[in-house]
C-alpha cells in the first residue's frame, strides 16, 4: 500500500513529510518544484475528474 505522505502527489518524487507543504484542495503533499505550477493544476483536475468515473445522473 502506498504512503501518500512520502511522495509529491504531482511528480511522485520522495519528499520529507515534515518539511513539505500540502495542497489545500486535496490535502496531499506537494514539493516546492511542483507547488503553484500548471502540472499541479493538471494533477488536481485529473483527480477531480476521476472522482466521478462511473457515476452519472439521469442514467437508465
Amino acid at each position: 500500500m502506498n504512503d501518500f505522505s512520502k511522495k509529491c502527489f504531482v511528480c511522485q518524487r520522495p519528499i520529507d513529510p515534515s518539511t513539505t507543504c500540502k495542497n489545500t484542495e486535496v490535502n496531499l503533499p506537494v514539493c516546492d518544484h511542483c507547488k503553484g505550477t500548471q502540472a499541479e493544476q493538471d494533477a488536481l483536475n485529473e483527480m477531480n475528474d476521476s472522482l466521478s468515473d462511473g457515476w452519472f445522473c439521469g442514467g437508465m
